[in-house]
């Protein structure tokens, strides 16, 4: 079991157990998706002018690719959008 103690955004700090994930692939899902989110704000690149290229179709880059679409719907895209697929 996961303890955290956080804030929600509004100042109100909660405490809140969340069970371990059911297998690695969140895990590696959430280290990959920390890391594209500071290379965009070392690149002050927009999640709207990102592109993600996943070599194969793994689990762990099926589980990533997850997280970074979640990521781009926290912030304001739609699931459509979050999911494209397309060359440009």
């Amino acid at each position: 079991m996961t303890v955290c103690i956080g804030c929600c955004g509004n100042g109100v700090h909660q405490l809140c157990v969340q069970p371990p994930p059911p297998t690695d692939i969140q895990g590696t899902g959430a280290v990959v998706t920390a890391g594209f989110i500071n290379g965009l704000k070392a690149q002050g690149i927009t999640n709207r002018d990102a592109r993600v290229v996943f070599y194969g179709a793994g689990s762990s880059a099926v589980g990533v690719a997850h997280m970074i679409a979640a990521y781009m719907m926290m912030d304001g895209l739609s699931k459509e959008e979050a999911y494209q697929v397309g060359v440009d």
